[in-house]
């Protein structure tokens, strides 16, 4: 198989583990390591979105996951060195399992709907997640209009919106007070941070839908997708949301979205 391996260079936690995870992985494997890293490591580096390989194995957390997938299209292996790690499969010392599991065809892709994001014209990298638009300045409520396949659902005072996939519910949306939606579910989440008045109880809706999000009033706003990338709004600005053609994919060895809930989020790790 070939492999391409990702982390984040400047974590020196990230940076040994990785070591670990290429000298299992070049035992019986090709491998592709990102640039950034490769530097760090000493070795020749592949640019993440030009790689042509079977599985990408991220070390890390979620936030590298979610770099990952919103540069390139990858079934992703998620090694967890993090505290929580919600979308990572398996720990360090679980690798050589992994590849022999892997080699034997005992896995299976997960597959997660994402979200296409537009202002106006520009499309805008997909979330796995979530895109946050928030107030520009602390303390500051911003109006807000959200609409469904172009009916009005609300009206909104507040610090900002959430639009969340299922996978992103487990989220900043969770926080929020948004429910947990199943990742079977073809759904989106539209949840009010802070609002000034309740207008909009969390929202599920089919991700068939289009749902918009306009500015109103003055002040900017700052749009986050999937904790990534930022772009500033201006008041009259109207910001398009709808499924993607492309999705996320995860590679997963046993159904354990509903204990990885249990474990990761309600009971929490250890302190």
């Amino acid at each position: 198989m070939r492999f391409g391996v990702t982390a984040n260079p400047k974590s020196s936690q990230a940076v040994g583990a990785t070591k670990k995870v290429i000298d299992v992985l070049r035992r019986e494997h090709e491998i592709l390591i990102e640039q950034d890293l490769a530097v760090v490591l000493g070795e020749t580096g592949s640019s993440l979105d030009e790689m042509s390989i079977d599985h990408l194995v991220t070390v890390g957390g979620d936030g590298t996951i979610l770099r990952a997938l919103q540069m390139g299209d990858f079934n992703i292996l998620g090694v967890n060195i993090s505290r929580v790690g919600f979308l990572t499969e398996v720990g360090l010392d679980d690798m050589e399992r992994v590849l022999e599991e892997l080699a034997e065809g005992k896995f299976y892709i997960d597959e997660r709907i994402k979200l296409k994001v537009r202002v106006g014209e520009k499309r805008l990298p997909d979330c796995t997640n979530e895109a946050v638009i928030h107030t520009a300045s602390l303390a500051k409520v911003r109006r807000f209009k959200v609409s469904v396949d172009g009916e009005m659902v609300s009206r909104i005072e507040g610090d900002g919106i959430i639009v969340a996939t299922p996978t992103g519910s487990t989220a900043y949306s969770m926080s929020a007070g948004g429910p947990v939606v199943d990742p079977r579910v073809r759904a989106f989440v539209i949840t009010a941070l802070a609002p000034f008045r309740q207008t909009l109880r969390p929202t599920v809706v089919p991700a068939d839908t289009s749902v918009v999000v306009e500015l109103f009033g003055p002040g900017a706003c700052v749009m986050v997708l999937d904790g990534q990338q930022e772009s500033e709004l201006k008041s009259g600005q109207t910001v398009h949301f709808t499924i993607s053609e492309k999705k996320a994919r995860f590679v997963r060895f046993s159904r354990t979205f509903y204990s990885k809930v249990n474990e990761k989020l309600m009971e929490g790790p250890a302190p």
